[in-house]
């Protein structure tokens, strides 16, 4: 059985529901041997209407619903859906994602190739809507490194790892859990990653993609990077390893030059922010907004 897994907050996870039965329900019919279940936590939505929505979806033995009345935050929502999940194989998705043609039976089609599958993330086509330049720019930008390809992942498998769209043998959540320590936004799977890697599970990067359709606005987008910064801030020096902002922080100190950098930012941090959230923001501007922010809460 494959566990389709999915955390949502103040999102409508409706058509992603919906595209999901539909290929699991086609896969059913071409292989009598396949089933499935699809259980989705909502972690204490505070949009009245989602909410709302969340409670009228119509459950049954192959979609399960759970109301979270607290948040729990990602690494505790993803562990509770583990806990609920009945297959041998589960599939983890995030709400703001809409699986391409034939993903589902990819997925499983390749479930024994490795420990870990990671399927692709890919961007909406342009133009970004209005007000979303920041978080466009800076997915383009990892696309132009070629940083979204199946062969750049499978050389670099455990760097930046993520579980937007992810395929693993319940084995893997037997011996591994996500931090809940790690209470706010940010780095997560990277640290889910980490662990990956030292106990030897093997992961496999695929082409087999989810379109990111969460693009989200520049101040939501800037407001999750400030507390995926304070979160980085609060991991040990082992679990920094090999973070590019972590090593940025480490050169600036060695430079002696961290102090100063601090002061530049609390100076230009109201007019870089203002400029972050315009329409031309610029990723040089984002990467210093991000070291400046990242050193003053790390001092």
């Amino acid at each position: 059985m494959l566990s389709i897994l999915i955390p949502t907050y103040n999102h409508d996870v409706r058509p992603l529901l919906e595209e999901l039965r539909q290929q699991a329900e086609a896969l059913c019919a071409r292989q009598p041997d396949f089933d499935y279940e699809i259980i989705v936590l909502d972690d204490a939505s505070t949009l009245a209407h989602i909410r709302q929505l969340m409670k009228s979806l119509p459950a049954s033995e192959r979609l399960r619903l759970i109301l979270s009345e607290a948040n729990m935050g990602r690494s505790a929502a993803r562990n509770r859906l583990i806990d609920e999940a009945r297959g041998q194989y589960l599939l983890f998705m995030d709400c703001d994602a809409m699986p391409t043609q034939g993903y589902v039976a990819t997925h499983w089609a390749d479930r024994t190739r490795a420990d870990v599958v990671c399927g692709a993330l890919q961007n909406p086509p342009p133009p970004p809507p209005w007000g979303h330049e920041l978080r466009y720019r800076y997915e383009k930008q990892a696309e132009r490194k070629r940083k979204r390809t199946a062969k750049w992942r499978n050389e670099h498998p455990f760097e930046e790892f993520s579980v937007f769209n992810t395929l693993m043998s319940a084995e893997v959540t037997k011996r591994l859990r996500f931090d809940e320590r790690i209470s706010e936004y940010g780095y997560e799977d990277v640290i889910f990653g980490r662990e990956l890697q030292r106990m030897g599970f093997s992961v496999l990067h695929t082409d087999n993609a989810a379109i990111h359709t969460g693009i989200n606005s520049n101040e939501d987008f800037l407001l999750n990077t400030e507390a995926a910064m304070r979160t980085l801030s609060r991991l040990d020096p082992k679990q920094q390893e090999g973070v590019t902002i972590c090593k940025w922080a480490r050169k600036m100190r060695s430079l002696r030059l961290s102090a100063m950098l601090v002061r530049i930012f609390t100076l230009v941090r109201p007019r870089l922010r203002n400029h972050l959230l315009g329409h031309r923001p610029s990723l040089w501007a984002f990467n210093f907004y991000k070291l400046g922010y990242y050193l003053q809460n790390n001092t």
